[in-house]
């Protein structure tokens, strides 16, 4: 098995950057769950009813967050994250 440097720190600033990515994806969720939760239950607590807003925003959120979970570390992804960034 030969391999090279360069290989080898590609492989591992992919893992790196995969994992670094992983973090940035929980963080912003977690950041958009801090925000808009407080909003949506002060919505339905003073109109009882959920604002066309956050239907809007959950139709758009939904799917390309389903979308990112599945495609998320797959062998395309792997091989395509590292050229988005410019590795």
């Amino acid at each position: 098995m030969s391999t090279t440097v360069s290989s080898l720190d590609y492989q591992t600033s992919g893992r790196a950057l995969t994992r670094f990515f992983d973090r940035l994806l929980f963080v912003l969720m977690a950041v958009w769950f801090i925000a808009v939760a407080p909003m949506f239950i002060w919505d339905v607590l003073r109109t009882r009813k959920v604002h066309k807003a956050f239907s809007l925003w959950l139709a758009g959120f939904l799917p390309s967050s389903v979308l990112i979970y599945l495609l998320w570390n797959t062998d395309g992804w792997q091989a395509t994250a590292p050229r988005l960034v410019g590795l």
